[in-house]
C-alpha cells in the first residue's frame, strides 16, 4: 500500500557519503482558580466566549492581502549572515538499517502529536507553528493548517496539545493551552482536505485534550475548569461538569460510558492535586458520577488511553531530566488494580487497534506486548533513530508512524514503519523522496530561524535567503516553477559559471505545500530545500550531484 522496504548491505555506507557545501544562517536569531463541586448551566463562560470570538472572527474577515507574506520575519539578504557547512546529512537511504521506512519529510521543528484518519489515508500531524495533513499513500503534504495563536498576539503561533479526527473523517479537532498566556481560539474544528476553519470552540479559556465520541457524534473536551461535551457540526455544547480541578489527561472507553481524567499539575500535589493518580467516572445524561480511583505512579501522569477492546487502561508518566525515568502502567480498571508496570523513556506511547501491542520509548525496544511486555522483534532500529517525540498506530494495525529526529538528519521527520508483513506499495504514486534524490536535504531551522516563509507566489520568497555571498555573482541564474499536482509547488535555482576554483554551479529544490484554507486564496509555505552542485573541471562530480568538489 504505502510502505517499502529498503535493504542496506553494508553497515557503513552512509560513511562513505562525500561531504558537501551547506548552508547555515547565523543569526536571526494562569493558571485557573480553584474549582468549585457545583455545576455551571445557563451561564457557561465557555458559550459566552465563543460568540465573542465568533463575532471577533467576523468581523476580521477578508482582511489580508493577496499576494503579501504572511510570516513576521521574511528574510532579508543584507540582515542575514551566511558561512560554509563541512558537515553532510543523509538522505533517507544512506542510513545503516538493514530495512528504512518511508519518511514523511516536511516538519521545521519537533512534531509533537500524530494521528491516523480513521481509513487510514490520512495523517494529522502538529509541530510549534502549525498542523500537517500528509496523504499517506502518497507520502505528501497535502495541505498545512495554520493552528493556533495567542490571544494576545495574534501572529504568535500557540502549540496544539491534541488531534483527533472524526469517525467519518471529514473533521480534524485540536485544541491548545499554555501556561504563559490564553489561546485566541481553544478549539478548533477543520476540514483537513481544504483547510477550511469550520467552527472554534470553548473561547479562550484554554483546552488540554479533545476526543470524538465512538460514534462520532459529540466531542469532548477538557477546557478551563471542566469537562465539555459539544455537537461537533452545530457548536452546541451539550452538557458539562466540574470535578475538584482541572484536568490533565483524558481518555473515553470504546464504548463512551466510562471517562478516565488525571488531575492537572497545578500545585506540585498541593490542595488535593492527584496528579499521579487516574479517576474514573460514570458518564450519563445527568453528568458524571465517579467510580474509583487508580493509585500507584509516583510521579505526574501526562497520558492516558484505554485498549480499543475496553479490558484496560493504560497510563504513561514521565519527568524531564537526566535522571528521571518514566513508567507505563497497564490496569484492569474493572478491577482498580495495576497488571503491570513498564520502565519508560519517553513522552509518548500508542496502543495498536487490535489491543495486543504498545508502542514508545522503551530500552528492550519499540514495540512490546501489552500484556506481558515482551519485546516484539520488528525492523525498526530504533539506536540509529534515537527517541520518538510522537507515536501511532494506523486503524489496521499494519503501520507504526514514528516522529522524531534522527542524530543526522538536518530535520524532524516521520517514519511509517510496517508491523508484521511488508505492505506493498502503489507503483503509481510517486514518492517525494525519488524526486529529491541526488540532492542534500537542507536545516529549514537555520535558513529561517524566525519562521518558514508564507507566501502567495512560491517564486518571489526563495532567491535571496539562499544565495551564498561567497559564490555570487553567478555568470547565469535560471529559475523555473513547477506545480506537479494541487498540493505540491517546486522551485528549483541554478547557478553556474560561478567564480570559484572548485564548485562551478549549485542548484536548489525548494518545495511548497498549500497554507490555510483554500477559500483565503492560494497560499503557500516551504516544506523542504535540498542542494547539489556541479564541479570544475578536474576538481569533482561534472554531472549535478550532492557530492562535494575537491
Amino acid at each position: 500500500m504505502f510502505l517499502s522496504q529498503l535493504k542496506i548491505s553494508s553497515p557503513i555506507l552512509w560513511l562513505g557519503v562525500s561531504f558537501i557545501t551547506g548552508l547555515i544562517i547565523s543569526s536571526c536569531s494562569n493558571l485557573p482558580a480553584p474549582l468549585s463541586n457545583q455545576q455551571e448551566s445557563n451561564s457557561d463562560p465557555l458559550n459566552n466566549q465563543q460568540e465573542e470570538a465568533e463575532s471577533e472572527n467576523k468581523g476580521t474577515a477578508g482582511k489580508e492581502e493577496e499576494g503579501k507574506s504572511l510570516t513576521n520575519s521574511k528574510p532579508s539578504p543584507n540582515s542575514v549572515s551566511q558561512t560554509l557547512l563541512s558537515q553532510n546529512f543523509p538522505s533517507v537511504s544512506d542510513l545503516p538499517n538493514s530495512q528504512i521506512a518511508p519518511a514523511l519529510e516536511g516538519h521545521a521543528s519537533r512534531v509533537e502529536l500524530i494521528t491516523f484518519s480513521p481509513d487510514g489515508s490520512l495523517l494529522a500531524s502538529a509541530e510549534y507553528q502549525g498542523i500537517f495533513i500528509w496523504d499517506t499513500k502518497a507520502r505528501e503534504v497535502r495541505r498545512i493548517l495554520p493552528g493556533h495563536q495567542f490571544s494576545e498576539y495574534d501572529t504568535e503561533p500557540m502549540p496544539a496539545t491534541s488531534l483527533a479526527f472524526s469517525l467519518d473523517g471529514t473533521l480534524l479537532a485540536s485544541s491548545s493551552w499554555s501556561q504563559g498566556g490564553s489561546p485566541k481560539k481553544s478549539i478548533i474544528i477543520w476540514n483537513p482536505k481544504t483547510g477550511e476553519e469550520i467552527r472554534s470552540l470553548a473561547g479562550s479559556v484554554g483546552c488540554r485534550n479533545v476526543i470524538f465520541s465512538p460514534d462520532g457524534g459529540k466531542l469532548m473536551s477538557s477546557c478551563g475548569k471542566g469537562i465539555q461535551i459539544w455537537n461537533p457540526k452545530t457548536g452546541e455544547q451539550l452538557s458539562n461538569f466540574y470535578p475538584e480541578l482541572p484536568v490533565e489527561a483524558i481518555a473515553l472507553h470504546p464504548q463512551g460510558k466510562i471517562l478516565a481524567t488525571v488531575d492537572f499539575n497545578a500545585t506540585g500535589g498541593q490542595a488535593g492535586e492527584e496528579s499521579n493518580a487516574i479517576k474514573l467516572w460514570n458518564l450519563n445524561p445527568g453528568g458524571a458520577q465517579p467510580l474509583r480511583t487508580l493509585k500507584g505512579h509516583n510521579r505526574d501522569i501526562n497520558k492516558i488511553a484505554f485498549t480499543q477492546d475496553g479490558q484496560f487502561l493504560v497510563s504513561g508518566s514521565f519527568i524531564s531530566g537526566e535522571e528521571a525515568e518514566g513508567s507505563i502502567k497497564i490496569w484492569d480498571w474493572q478491577q482498580g488494580k495495576s497488571i503491570r508496570t513498564q520502565g519508560y523513556d519517553g513522552e509518548s506511547f500508542s496502543l495498536s487497534q487490535d489491543s495486543k501491542l504498545i508502542a514508545g520509548n522503551f530500552r528492550g525496544g519499540i514495540l512490546l506486548d501489552l500484556k506481558t511486555g515482551q519485546k516484539i522483534d520488528s525492523p525498526i532500529a530504533i539506536p540509529m533513530q534515537g527517541g520518538a517525540s510522537a507515536l501511532a498506530f494506523s486503524p489496521d494495525g499494519k503501520i507504526l508512524a514514528w516522529a522524531g529526529q534522527p542524530p543526522t538528519f538536518p530535520n524532524p521527520l516521520i517514519r511509517l514503519w510496517s508491523i508484521g508483513e511488508p505492505v506493498a506499495e502503489e507503483n503509481s504514486l510517486a514518492s517525494a523522496a525519488s524526486n529529491r534524490a541526488n540532492y542534500m536535504p537542507m536545516p529549514l531551522i537555520d535558513i529561517w530561524a524566525e519562521g518558514l516563509p508564507i507566501v502567495a507566489e512560491p517564486k518571489a520568497i526563495t532567491i535571496s535567503p539562499l544565495r551564498i555571498p561567497t559564490l555570487n555573482p553567478a555568470k547565469q541564474e535560471e529559475v523555473s516553477v513547477e506545480y506537479p499536482h494541487a498540493s505540491k509547488a517546486v522551485v528549483t535555482i541554478t547557478q553556474t559559471n560561478l567564480p570559484d576554483d572548485s564548485v562551478l554551479g549549485l542548484r536548489y529544490r525548494v518545495e511548497f505545500a498549500p497554507y490555510g484554507s483554500q477559500q483565503k486564496g492560494k497560499f503557500w509555505k516551504v516544506i523542504w530545500v535540498g542542494t547539489q552542485q556541479q564541479c570544475q573541471p578536474g576538481r569533482g562530480e561534472q554531472d549535478w550531484s550532492s557530492t562535494s568538489c575537491s
